[in-house]
């Protein structure tokens, strides 16, 4: 469908959008169901690659003969920061409340920092030529990630953590 909304942009280059959405929702239509199925396993197909190349899941045949792939997360579990950022939330500002998508959002942000500043400390460690993740390789990830004043604030936080840790150990 892509290519066919392409064709009809170079066909006609005045068409509104939502000219040619209207357009393409009449030739949708006109299709049979076995020309629809078609697209369908397209969209199902990039939907299982574009999963596959972040990591979400793997695809394994089943067994011989089977044309249906099982599917299993890569993962053992999945972190969830929700209950950290609504405490969070709840003594910075107790009066405020957070909607569904916002904590989607949150959750998304934080998993992304997480990543970038493990990706970061770990590069900083293969560089030292060690093989152990000390605090002093996050902080130097967390100053070279963070601009100038967040990241004086996460490192103070982090430092305060890591006593408050160690001395519960």
């Amino acid at each position: 469908m892509k290519a066919r909304e392409e064709a009809m942009k170079r066909e006609n280059p005045t068409i509104s959008s939502i000219q040619l959405m209207f357009r393409l929702a009449e030739e949708w239509k006109a299709l049979s169901p076995a020309e629809k199925e078609v697209y369908h396993k397209m969209v199902k197909d990039e939907s299982v690659r574009r999963k596959t190349e972040r990591g979400v899941i793997v695809t394994i045949p089943e067994k011989k003969r089977r044309k249906s792939h099982k599917q299993i997360k890569v993962s053992g579990r999945c972190e969830k920061f929700g209950a950290y950022v609504y405490r969070v939330l709840k003594q910075v500002h107790p009066d405020l409340e957070i909607t569904r998508k916002s904590m989607e959002v949150m959750e998304s942000l934080v998993k992304d920092m997480f990543e970038r500043i493990a990706s970061e400390a770990s590069a900083l460690t293969r560089h030292g030529k060690t093989r152990t993740l000390r605090s002093l390789e996050v902080q130097t990830a967390v100053k070279l990630l963070f601009p100038n004043e967040l990241c004086k604030h996460a490192v103070a936080e982090g430092a305060k953590a890591f006593v408050k840790y160690s001395k519960s150990k």
